[in-house]
């Protein structure tokens, strides 16, 4: 029976989303497609891609896998591999210590009954 998974993007500096997903035949059909769409996106790309991301989120939006672009790239060493992972998570961990940051002025303005929205790409990233 098939569900639908989408397939998110982490550029290094923000998550594109996938808003239209894909309907696959479960998790193991959904890591297939991840692996595939990484290996489209970094065709003849590579050293710009290598540090990307890709997050698969079921139809609940619960994330089933995330995968480094580098730990794909066939023609990387072990070593290359490993930094160009460090260096992604380094890149996701910088992407929501911002968020939280943007929370923190949200509820410091709120206490000072200051107006203050948050958005991201035109999103309101919280209440």
């Amino acid at each position: 029976m098939s569900a639908k998974y989408f397939f998110d993007a982490n550029d290094g500096r923000r998550w594109l989303r996938d808003l239209e997903g894909a309907r696959l035949d479960g998790n193991a059909a959904a890591q297939d497609h991840a692996l595939a769409v990484i290996r489209e996106v970094m065709r003849n790309n590579e050293a710009h891609t290598r540090y990307w991301r890709l997050r698969v989120r079921d139809a609940d939006q619960t994330v089933t896998e995330e995968i480094a672009f580098a730990s794909v790239e066939e023609n990387a060493s072990k070593e290359l591999k490993r930094v160009a992972g460090a260096i992604s998570n380094f890149a996701v961990t910088v992407q929501e210590s911002e968020h939280l940051i943007r929370q923190l002025r949200a509820t410091m303005a709120q206490m000072d009954r200051k107006p203050y929205l948050a958005t991201l790409g035109g999103r309101r990233l919280f209440d």
